[in-house]
C-alpha cells in the first residue's frame, strides 16, 4: 500500500485582515507541497470576511473551502461547533490547525470531549497582550490557559508571540513557523523610487480600523508628520488607511479610508506607498509589513510584539514607542532618499532570505511532526 499525506483543515471564525493572508497562504504551500494529501479551509463569516470567491484567489484551487455558514448571527458558532465536533470525533483529519482565540478555545475545549489528539492552534496575536482593559485582558488569559490546559499544541507565527505564550502559559508546547510571502512575485510589481517631495508622500496603513491597531495614534503620528514637513517646506502627507471599521478620523487630516478591499488590490496600493506607517499595538507577525518590506516600501512601527521581530531597528525599518517618535522616524525618513533606499533593500533581502513561501509547507509539516504524534510519512519524494 502507498503512504498517503497529511490530511489538514485549517479552521476559523475570524476570517478577515491579515488572517486571510496568512491561513490562505499556509493552505495554499501545503496543497501544492506531495507530503499533504488533502487541505481544507474551513470558517463562519465575519462583517470583513471576503467572498468564497475571493479566498479562493488566496487560497488556489487545490485547497477545499467549506464556507460552515453564511449568516452573521449567533447561529453561525453552532455550525463551527457541529464541524469541530464531527471532524474530530470522526478523525476526518490528521491535523485540525485552529486559527484565533475563539476557535481556538472552542477547538481546544471539543478535541478533549473527543479524544482527538491531532490539534494545534494559532492566535494571530494574543487577546490578552494587547487592545483590551486590564479586566478583558485577564479574562483572556484564563481563557488561553485553560484551553492550553487540555491542548497545549502552538503554532506561533513569530519569536516574540512565542515568548508570549511561554510568559502566561509555562506548560505550552510551541512551534515557531514564521508567516510567509511569495517574495518574487511581489518583488515582480515594479520598481519604486525614493520619495523627494515633488508631490504628497503617500503614508498607508493596512488593517482594522478597530482598537488593536490603534488608528488614535496613526491620526496623531500623521497630524505630527504633516507639520514636520510643512515647516520644511514639503507638501502634508496623503494618508489612506486600506481596511475598513468603526473609526473616523479628523476631517482636517484628509485620511482616506477605502473600507475592505481584495488582497490583489492590497498589494497593488501598497506598492504605491512612499511609507508604510504601522501603528499596531501588538501582532502574530504582520503580513502587510512582510508584503510591504518585499514591496521596497519603507517601514516605520510601533515597537510591540510581533512587529520587533520583523522589523530590525535602523537595518529593515525603524521602529517607535509612541506617536511622536513614530512621527520623527517617518520624517526622518522621508527625508532622506538614500535612507529610504537602504532600508528597502534591506527589506526586499530580510524577507527573501528568511520569510519566503518557498519552505512554508515543510516548516509547518516540521512543527506538526513535533506536536502531533503518528503523522502519515506521506509519499516519497521526487
Amino acid at each position: 500500500m502507498s503512504a498517503r499525506g497529511i490530511r489538514v483543515a485549517h479552521v476559523t471564525d475570524a476570517m478577515g485582515g491579515g488572517v486571510v493572508t496568512s491561513l490562505g497562504g499556509m493552505a495554499r504551500a501545503q496543497a501544492a507541497d506531495p507530503a499533504y494529501e488533502r487541505v481544507d479551509v474551513a470558517w463562519v463569516r465575519r462583517p470583513i470576511t471576503p467572498t468564497r470567491d475571493e479566498l479562493a484567489e488566496v487560497c488556489g484551487p487545490q485547497v477545499g473551502l467549506l464556507e460552515l455558514s453564511e449568516s452573521l448571527g449567533a447561529d453561525r458558532f453552532a455550525a463551527l461547533v457541529r464541524f469541530l465536533g464531527r471532524s474530530l470525533a470522526r478523525r476526518d483529519y490528521d491535523v485540525v490547525h485552529l486559527h484565533c482565540s475563539r476557535t481556538g478555545f472552542l477547538g481546544r475545549v471539543l478535541a478533549a470531549g473527543t479524544g482527538a489528539r491531532g490539534v494545534v492552534y494559532t492566535p494571530h496575536g494574543l487577546a490578552f497582550s494587547h487592545g483590551h482593559s486590564p479586566r478583558a485582558s485577564e479574562v483572556y488569559r484564563r481563557l488561553e490557559q485553560a484551553g492550553a490546559r487540555l491542548r497545549p499544541g502552538f503554532v506561533a507565527v513569530s519569536p516574540s508571540e512565542a515568548a508570549t505564550i511561554a510568559g502566561a502559559i509555562p506548560w505550552a508546547r510551541t512551534e515557531v513557523v514564521a508567516n510567509s510571502v511569495d517574495a518574487a512575485a511581489l518583488g515582480a510589481l515594479g520598481d519604486r523610487t525614493p520619495w523627494t517631495g515633488e508631490r504628497p508622500a503617500r503614508v498607508m496603513h493596512v488593517g482594522r480600523l478597530a482598537a488593536p491597531k490603534a488608528p488614535e495614534v496613526y491620526a496623531a503620528a500623521l497630524a505630527a508628520l504633516a507639520a514636520d514637513l510643512t515647516g520644511r517646506g514639503l507638501p502634508a502627507p496623503q494618508a489612506t488607511w486600506i481596511g475598513g471599521g468603526e473609526h473616523e478620523f479628523p476631517a482636517d487630516l484628509g485620511v482616506e479610508v477605502t473600507g475592505w478591499v481584495e488582497p490583489h488590490e492590497v498589494r497593488e496600493r501598497l506598492a504605491e506607498a512612499d511609507l508604510l506607517l504601522f501603528t499596531s499595538q501588538g501582532e502574530g507577525l504582520p503580513m502587510v509589513i512582510l508584503e510591504a518590506m518585499a514591496l521596497g516600501v519603507p517601514v516605520v512601527a510601533s515597537r510591540v510584539v510581533g512587529v520587533s521581530d520583523l522589523v530590525d531597528d535602523g537595518r529593515t525599518g525603524l521602529l517607535g514607542g509612541d506617536a511622536d517618535e513614530l512621527a520623527r522616524h517617518a520624517a526622518a525618513v522621508l527625508a532622506d532618499p538614500g535612507l529610504q533606499q537602504r532600508l528597502a533593500d534591506a527589506g526586499r533581502a530580510e524577507v527573501a532570505a528568511h520569510y519566503d513561501t518557498r519552505d512554508w509547507a515543510q516548516r509547518l509539516r516540521a512543527a506538526y511532526g513535533r506536536l502531533v504524534p503518528g503523522l502519515p510519512a506521506g509519499p516519497a519524494q521526487p
